[in-house]
């Protein structure tokens, strides 16, 4: 089931319990599962284009999962402590040869905006 959007949408019909584990998606796919595919499509794409910049634009949780996999070990966090904004850009650089992640950058160009 899905939360639906707007203001208070977690809170209408009991949503608020589909999210009473923030470690875990309510959805069934779990964050590791997440960052897995993330992960997988990313070292396949620099197979495919070593030395090429590859684009690959995805949702808040998918590429969250990922930096926080790279990062801490691992994939689960709680969601409402995710540090992405909208339209926010995050860079990972592979080594083209091993595919070890050589540096992880995230920048937020709509800042000034807000």
């Amino acid at each position: 089931k899905r939360i639906g959007y707007g203001e208070g949408a977690l809170w209408k019909n009991n949503n608020w319990k589909l999210v009473a584990n923030l470690w875990k998606p309510s959805w069934g796919e779990s964050y590791r599962s997440i960052a897995t595919r993330v992960g997988d499509f990313a070292r396949e794409q620099v197979r495919k284009h070593p030395g090429e910049q590859i684009v690959a634009v995805t949702h808040e949780s998918p590429i969250w999962s990922y930096r926080h996999l790279l990062e801490t070990g691992h994939a689960e966090h709680n969601m409402l402590l995710r540090h992405t904004e909208l339209a926010s850009i995050t860079s990972i650089t592979y080594d083209c040869k091993t595919l070890r992640v050589l540096s992880i950058t995230y920048v937020d160009p709509a800042a000034s905006v807000k």
